[in-house]
């Protein structure tokens, strides 16, 4: 399906680009499963558990009324392009601080982090141990140039993957 006019312009005067604002409208769909254009809490969290993001029904009341500005219980594009230029503005705050991070953990100044330095990494920021498995999945998505281990851009792009970036490596 392909933006129309209207709703490229009102991307655009949120501040993105053309092309950030087609990569929108794409998301967008992928999220309205069944095209009524406009995301349910139903889909919603079906394709938060597809990124294995488990959350309570209170838990995803929460997200979608943080979103759903006009309160009326779904998600518009308009109001998906006002949370991503929110989660836009989070990112670059969480990158900033992951570079950070990532030269605390690179003890040995080598620029690149072990397995074992990025589980020590993400325990740090309050996340649960990580299985084998899941430790082998973020190297598989982070590690680009498969040298088995990250270096500081890998380190900060496999952290804050964009959801087009995550539907592609889950397909």
């Amino acid at each position: 399906m392909t933006i129309s006019e209207e709703n490229l312009r009102m991307a655009m005067g949120l501040g993105f680009d053309e092309t950030q604002a087609k990569q929108l409208w794409r998301s967008f769909h992928y999220f309205d499963s069944d095209s009524s254009g406009a995301i349910e809490a139903g889909e919603f969290g079906n394709v938060l558990r597809l990124f294995g993001v488990d959350c309570t029904d209170a838990q995803l009341r929460d997200i979608m009324a943080e979103i759903d500005i006009s309160s009326d219980g779904v998600i518009s594009f308009q109001e998906f392009c006002i949370a991503a230029r929110k989660h836009h503005k989070d990112k670059a705050e969480r990158q900033a601080e992951l570079r950070a991070a990532f030269e605390h953990f690179n003890e040995d100044g080598s620029g690149r982090l072990s397995r074992e330095q990025l589980a020590l990494a993400l325990t740090s920021f309050g996340a649960e141990p990580l299985s084998e498995a899941e430790l082998e999945t973020i190297f598989q998505m982070g590690d680009r140039d498969g040298s088995g281990d990250l270096s500081i851009d890998e380190f900060v792009h496999c952290l804050t993957m964009d959801l087009d970036e995550l539907v592609a490596s889950k397909v």
